[in-house]
């Protein structure tokens, strides 16, 4: 019973190893479609994130071109004004400088025939021109007030003219200020202008970063609760490690058993099939030998019956014939031994049929 045995507990095992093998492949293919899925949909999120950050990029662009749009036209506008105002101002000076080039010539007309007149009353009054103090000797009263008069305008002309290009020079020094400084300011337009246009690329530029901060921050998240999931799977699956390993171990030794034992089983084999051989070579030496046994009990039931033909026939001339009784008992004596005989051989042949039949079936 212990080789039956023995060969159903191999059966089981390998049922249950196949078993296993085909829980581990479901296990195996679920877990990989879950990942599957599970990175399909992480791919998917990212890819509407994207999208969610592209289309608040795209408004922000479009708000921003649209401020940008209404500030060039504004500015646009602006510079119009001021080129208008600009070339309003340019023929103002125009026709002030014209103005003043005419008020300088008729100026230098006037002071002309005011320096001729002066020279026409000096060479009236008899001064010398020359470079020295001007002579007031050998005036007369009249002349000499007059002389007086224009010495005392000229010192007044000439402190005037000095005020006068003071202030000039404080008037162009403020203009040159002033133009300066309005162009400083318009510099400050301009650069705040393009300051402002940045405004809008630096919202967008802000809330792509928060938009990215956020993302990371919840990928931060995912993988926190990943690691503390995993973590918290640590000790079960380190306890089914420990429980595969002790199976592992005692199915190697099992398995080292059966090899051992399959070894035995392996010589009772060879053993049994050399009887099996030796046994099917008896099977056909008892073939041939119930063979020959049948032609001879053939052979023999033909004599047998050959003889009591013979016999019936003897016995039918026996009877009708007329013998001695020494004959007759003789003959009788005879035939009886040969039935004796011939029912040895019967009996013999018979048990010799009967023990190969026996031994064909058991075989």
């Amino acid at each position: 019973m212990q080789p039956a045995n023995l060969a159903a507990t191999v059966a089981a095992n390998v049922v249950l190893q196949q078993q296993q093998h085909a829980y581990l492949n479901v296990l195996h293919e679920t877990q990989d479609a879950w990942t599957y899925q599970k990175d399909a949909n992480t791919l998917k999120a990212y890819a509407l994130r994207n999208l969610l950050n592209q289309n608040l990029a795209m408004a922000n662009a479009k708000v921003y071109y649209g401020d940008l749009r209404d500030r060039l036209t504004r500015r646009n506008s602006q510079l119009n004004n001021w080129n208008m105002a600009l070339n309003s101002s340019v023929q103002l000076n125009e026709r002030i400088e014209k103005f003043t080039n005419q008020s300088n010539c008729l100026l230098d007309d006037q002071t002309e025939a005011l320096d001729a007149q002066n020279v026409a009353l000096l060479n009236d009054i008899g001064v010398l021109r020359t470079r020295e103090d001007p002579r007031t000797f050998g005036l007369t009263l009249a002349r000499q007030e007059s002389v007086h008069r224009k010495l005392s305008e000229k010192i007044t002309w000439e402190k005037v003219e000095e005020i006068s290009l003071a202030h000039r020079a404080l008037k162009e020094t403020f203009a040159q200020r002033s133009h300066r400084l309005w162009g400083e300011k318009r510099d400050l337009d301009t650069k705040n202008d393009h300051l402002e246009a940045y405004i809008p690329t630096l919202k967008m530029q802000r809330d792509l970063q928060q938009a990215i901060k956020l993302s990371e921050t919840w990928k931060k998240r995912t993988e926190e609760t990943r690691r503390t999931n995993y973590a918290d799977q640590v000790p079960a699956l380190e306890a089914s490690r420990n429980a595969l390993f002790a199976t592992l171990k005692r199915l190697r030794i099992d398995n080292q058993k059966l090899r051992e034992h399959k070894g035995h089983v392996e010589m009772q084999r060879a053993s049994i099939r050399q009887d099996l051989l030796l046994q099917k070579t008896g099977e056909i030496d008892s073939l041939l030998q119930k063979n020959a046994a049948n032609e001879h009990a053939d052979k023999m039931t033909e004599l047998y019956n050959a003889a009591r033909v013979e016999r019936d026939a003897l016995l039918h001339e026996s009877r009708t014939a007329t013998h001695t009784s020494h004959d007759k008992e003789h003959d009788a004596i005879l035939c009886q031994e040969h039935n004796r005989e011939l029912s040895k051989d019967i009996a013999y042949l018979t048990h010799q049929n009967n023990v190969l039949v026996e031994h064909c079936t058991a075989l």
